[in-house]
């Protein structure tokens, strides 16, 4: 999976090698590499302002990522806690009619 930030000058890719990847596309620059799954990780989404990320793996888990530290914030699911077979998909929505600065929800399917 890829996924552009809001801005369209970044992207991340998801990869079967259980690593997330922030590029700068337009200078083919790797910036930074996110860990933490055990498996493929099949999905990735950006926050609306840019400083976390989601990702969602057939380890049935879901973690979510500071953009800048690279650090893994939260890690959701599980088959002890939550999923029993992979994730397929997940996303960042934005509130209807919230301000700004509101925090996004996260799906993960």
């Amino acid at each position: 999976a890829v996924r552009f930030d809001a801005s369209g000058h970044y992207c991340v890719t998801a990869s079967s090698d259980r690593t997330l990847k922030l590029w700068n596309p337009f200078k083919s620059l790797l910036i930074q590499t996110y860990t933490g799954h055990g498996y493929q990780v099949l999905d990735v989404d950006i926050s609306p302002d840019s400083k976390q990320l989601i990702s969602a793996g057939v380890d049935t888990l879901a973690f979510l990522f500071d953009v800048p530290t690279a650090t893994p914030v939260r890690r959701l699911g599980g088959a002890t806690s939550g999923h029993t077979s992979r994730l397929h998909a997940c996303r960042f929505l934005a509130p209807t009619n919230a301000p700004k600065n509101a925090p996004a929800v996260l799906v993960a399917t």
